[in-house]
């Protein structure tokens, strides 16, 4: 921080092309990392808290009756009786309670004026804020602006191996009798054709695809994108019960393209909004249909 506030004021450097002393201004404008990463950054909770996300102010439940900790952050909690403080049925995710630098600031500060620890770990909890983060003293950083999601992490680390343990049965032991869960067999018989058709891919592609079933351990993000991109479209057809499970993956393969193209339009942004909104909602309604708790039960 001592560093980083010295070149905010200047330090002097050198100008080769002018042979000259000159005042060397520089400024954080953006804090990457995976989700804990930039949690420790931004003085969060982090994704287990109450209100886990850094963006918005949506809280998180919890599965009722179950020794199970970990709360889900839902945008319908239709689910059972019990709902989260907020008493919020439904999250529009179109109109989410959206985070600003003025009251993500405020929050922290008076989560840090708390006169005791009690109190002080009871809005921690509530706003989801432990304190005021060190990296506020830039004025060139905004709250949470500033710190946008990992891509990487957050969807070949993270969305794209949940999808299949969906689909192998393997999520959390959530999945016994869903339509969405492929027979072992055809599992199985997808690993293979998998592991058999990156013989036939180009290497500029992307390096070789071991067999998801059986070596899934091995898989790294640039694995995962591939597989996902290039070989899963293709091996998946046909093989769900219901054609609305594919094409939802489907879906999802047009909207990571998008993002990966060299140069995004005005008009592939606006696709791509729309269509993560639409996912996330028929993602949701595959969703076993558990009754969730209130943090406080």
């Amino acid at each position: 921080m001592r560093e980083l506030l010295e070149l905010v004021a200047g330090v002097s450097a050198y100008d080769a092309l002018s042979s000259s002393i000159f005042t060397l201004h520089a400024y954080v404008i953006a804090g990457f990392g995976d989700i804990p990463a930039v949690s420790m950054l931004m003085h969060m909770k982090g994704h287990n808290g109450l209100c886990p996300c850094q963006m918005c102010k949506i809280q998180g439940i919890g599965i009722l009756g179950s020794r199970n900790k970990t709360l889900y952050v839902l945008l319908s909690r239709h689910m059972g009786n019990h709902h989260t403080p907020t008493d919020v049925v439904e999250y529009d995710p179109e109109r989410l309670p959206l985070c600003l630098h003025d009251s993500f600031m405020a929050q922290a500060k008076s989560v840090e004026a708390a006169p005791t620890g009690m109190q002080r770990e009871e809005l921690a909890k509530v706003y989801g804020i432990k304190g005021v983060p060190l990296l506020s003293a830039l004025g060139s950083l905004r709250f949470p602006q500033s710190f946008p999601f990992d891509f990487m992490h957050l969807i070949w680390e993270n969305l794209i191996p949940n999808l299949v343990l969906f689909w192998s049965g393997n999520y959390k032991g959530m999945d016994k009798g869903q339509p969405y869960v492929l027979h072992p067999n055809i599992w199985q018989a997808i690993g293979a054709t998998s592991a058999e058709a990156t013989k036939l891919i180009p290497l500029s592609f992307g390096a070789s695809i071991p067999d998801p079933v059986k070596d899934c351990l091995y898989f790294m993000s640039s694995t995962w994108s591939m597989w996902s991109l290039f070989i899963t479209p293709t091996v998946l057809q046909g093989r769900f019960p219901k054609d609305c499970y594919y094409n939802h993956f489907c879906s999802l393969v047009r909207i990571l393209n998008l993002c990966l193209q060299f140069e995004i339009s005005k008009e592939d942004i606006n696709e791509i909004e729309l269509g993560i909104r639409k996912w996330v909602v028929d993602y949701e309604r595959c969703i076993p249909p558990f009754r969730f708790r209130n943090i406080e039960d």
